[in-house]
């Protein structure tokens, strides 16, 4: 299994190389808020496209972002802490508390702009402010 891991890695690092001026300066932070970001953009897009009713409650919208949160904590789990090879233990907390900030953050104001066209690009923008704050 690590030598799968091991291999998919090499190949996450080969497709950085190649886009990786895009996000050089970014801080690791900075890397898993557009991971959560760009995820939690692109499920409220899809929610928004396929016409499926959001309530507009806060209570509601907050359930969704820790769900799309969560969900995003173990992507970066598996990308930042697996494939990559950072440790789970080292990102573990750091990691959480990112993905849920970015996770609610974009989608309250996902549903604010209302242009389900740029939700991923606004989660992504989102993400590196949370991760460079954090």
């Amino acid at each position: 299994m690590k030598a799968l891991f091991g291999i998919i890695g090499t190949i996450l690092r080969a497709v950085y190389s190649v886009f990786g001026f895009l996000f050089a300066k970014l801080s690791l932070c900075s890397l898993a808020g557009i991971i959560v970001g760009s995820f939690t953009g692109f499920m409220m897009t899809i929610i928004q496209l396929e016409q499926i009713p959001i309530p507009h409650q806060v209570a509601s919208l907050l359930l969704i972002a820790l769900m799309l949160g969560f969900t995003g904590f173990l992507l970066i789990l598996l990308f930042l802490g697996l494939l990559l090879q950072y440790g789970v233990l080292q990102i573990f907390w750091l990691s959480l508390v990112n993905s849920l900030i970015t996770a609610v953050l974009t989608v309250f104001v996902t549903i604010t702009i209302n242009l389900p066209v740029i939700y991923a690009i606004t989660g992504l923008i989102i993400g590196i402010f949370v991760g460079a704050i954090l």
